[in-house]
């Protein structure tokens, strides 16, 4: 077999394949004999029918199967002898039919990963927040356990208003790209929290709507200067809120029993335990957008070469999802092709960052060594179907079965890169001691 590799373009190899009339011979002779082997032909014994009758009745089978076998066998030879590392399905040109004692030639155009240097990763300098829990978070937090335990009372004819609580979904989005999102979330009108800050647009945006339909609202609204991610603090957002229901609260007062109905002994120690809670999720917040930002920097200052056909792969994936999701949601189809071609002006920049972040965490997980064992992937399958009230081993039947373990695997490889990043960076909290000592 003669193989010849040269470039075709960024990312891009072209392989030229000669196969010997030889070889094409015994690859063929194999897959009769395999076909013999395999079926009953009335007349003969098995693997005894002559070679005339499996032609006329298998040759379209044997053919196929041989002319996949040596676009598979010549492409894994090029990309062993040539060390490439190829990404997505080669693309063959014109196939010539497969014959018998004449000899085989094709093209194929395959995609590789680029070939990069990654800049320093370690000791990245950043300054970060301390995560301080203030009065009126306990407070959100206090309200929400009163929810929990008290009724959720229909609006009825009446409008939202200040005091109701919104049931649904919630994303922050800039320039396309969705900054931070929360499932099956709960915001008070007028005194709520989005991500742990207050978005003042939002109780406008809230107020006099119905209860019963379910209802998107979308709205624009400048990210204050405490937002948990640091590198949009300030920028605009657009917050997109898919609401399911409002309910007015009816709720039990907060007092030592309902604290006592919950396990505490006290209020007092409710709200102790709220804030270590609260405490956590921040630490967690800012823990990630340590992670992001140090990402951030290491997608602006390493050079990557985007492979051009990965990308369009990518985009074509998203906005089949995002139009089936408009479908689903009931918007009409002008209104999906509208939206289907603002998303495609938007996109491209995003998916070209995902690419850049998903070569960058490789490259460091191969570098770091970085392995996703099976009890790390146990471990996830039982943490998502816990938060899923699911059972781990229908769970794990389903992801297999919707080829979806190598995105869990995935998940846990970036998650392990992530960490890496962020513990080997100087972290900086403005105030020295005194901010440690604002809590």
């Amino acid at each position: 077999m003669n193989i010849n590799v040269e470039d075709a373009g960024t990312c891009l190899k072209k392989i030229s394949v000669e196969i010997p009339a030889d070889m094409v011979k015994k690859k063929l002779n194999d897959g009769y004999r395999d076909v013999s082997r395999q079926v009953n032909l009335p007349g003969f014994r098995p693997g005894k029918a002559p070679r005339a009758v499996l032609e006329k009745k298998f040759s379209k089978h044997v053919i196929d199967e041989v002319r996949q076998r040596l676009l598979s066998d010549a492409v894994d030879e090029a990309a062993r002898k040539h060390n490439m590392d190829l990404i997505g399905q080669p693309e063959v040109g014109d196939m010539p039919e497969v014959k018998d004692g004449q000899p085989l030639n094709f093209n194929v155009m395959v995609e590789v990963r680029p070939e990069f240097e990654l800049s320093q990763y370690k000791g990245i300098e950043l300054e970060s927040a301390k995560a301080v829990i203030d009065d009126r978070e306990v407070e959100i937090f206090l309200k929400n356990v009163q929810y929990s335990r008290g009724k959720m009372e229909e609006l009825g004819s009446e409008k939202s208003k200040a005091g109701d609580v919104l049931l649904g979904n919630f994303e922050v989005i800039i320039d396309g790209e969705t900054i931070a999102n929360r499932v099956g979330g709960t915001i008070e009108i007028g005194g709520g929290l989005i991500l742990g800050v207050s978005i003042p647009e939002a109780e406008k945006a809230f107020t006099g709507l119905a209860g019963k339909e379910p209802v998107e609202k979308r709205f624009k609204a400048t990210l204050p200067a405490d937002f948990p991610i640091a590198r949009v603090r300030g920028k605009e957002a657009e917050i997109l809120v898919q609401i399911k229901e409002i309910r007015r609260p009816n709720v039990p007062p907060l007092n030592d029993d309902l604290a006592k109905e919950l396990g505490f002994d006290t209020v007092d120690a409710l709200k102790e335990h709220g804030r270590e809670v609260l405490q956590t999720e921040k630490q967690h917040q800012i823990d990630r957008d340590i992670e992001e930002r140090v990402l951030a920097k290491l997608i602006d200052e390493t050079k990557i070469d985007i492979p051009s056909k990965l990308a369009e792969r990518q985009l074509a994936v998203i906005l089949r999802r995002e139009a089936f999701q408009k479908f689903q949601e009931g918007m009409e189809e002008n209104d999906i092709a509208k939206f289907i071609e603002r998303r495609k002006d938007e996109l491209p920049a995003v998916i070209e960052r995902q690419i850049r972040l998903s070569f960058i965490i490789d490259a460091i997980a191969r570098k770091e060594r970085i392995f996703v064992t099976e009890e790390q992937v146990a471990h996830q399958i039982a943490m998502l179907a816990a938060s899923r009230n699911a059972d781990p081993q229908r769970l794990l039947y389903e992801l297999e079965k919707s080829d979806m373990m190598g995105q869990v695997r995935w998940d846990i490889k970036a998650n392990q890169v992530r960490t890496l990043l962020r513990q080997k960076a100087k972290i900086t909290v403005p105030g020295g001691a005194e901010a440690a000592k604002s809590e």
